[in-house]
């Protein structure tokens, strides 16, 4: 296996798990707290957060954005240095906790939340949808 499927199975695995607990505690919490999320909206939603999570994981469309929206400084400056454990070699490293482009990862994830909450809202009280109610 190549290390390109690997990651992308990696990421897959993690989306998969991520949004079945996310979509579990969301049912738990709306129905402790008296609601019922009608099943297409709140599929509608979690489908966009989701799918938006697995793009922004892999890293590659978010690069893509910081470049089209002029943060490359921003992810090329707020680097992490690396000491290897085996001979003690100092390297910087532009993903993963304590970079930049790990901040406008979580940053994206939150707005993205946000945006799929809205959604899930809109289409809930505007639809005959809201007729269903979520098992």
């Amino acid at each position: 296996m190549t290390a390109s499927a690997l990651g992308r199975l990696s990421v897959l695995r993690h989306v998969t798990s991520y949004t079945a607990v996310q979509l579990a505690g969301t049912i738990v919490v709306t129905r402790t707290l008296g609601y019922r999320i009608p099943v297409l909206p709140l599929l509608a939603g979690t489908a966009l957060n989701s799918g938006t999570h697995l793009i922004i994981d892999r890293r590659e469309p978010l690069l893509w954005l910081a470049r089209k929206v002029g943060k490359t400084g921003y992810i090329e400056h707020c680097t992490a240095a690396r000491v290897d454990a085996e001979d003690g070699t100092v390297s910087a490293e532009i993903s993963g906790p304590g970079t930049a482009l790990m901040e406008l990862d979580q940053a994206l994830h939150r707005a993205i939340g946000v945006a799929a909450a809205l959604v899930i809202t809109w289409f809930a009280t505007r639809t005959d949808a809201g007729h269903r109610s979520a098992q």
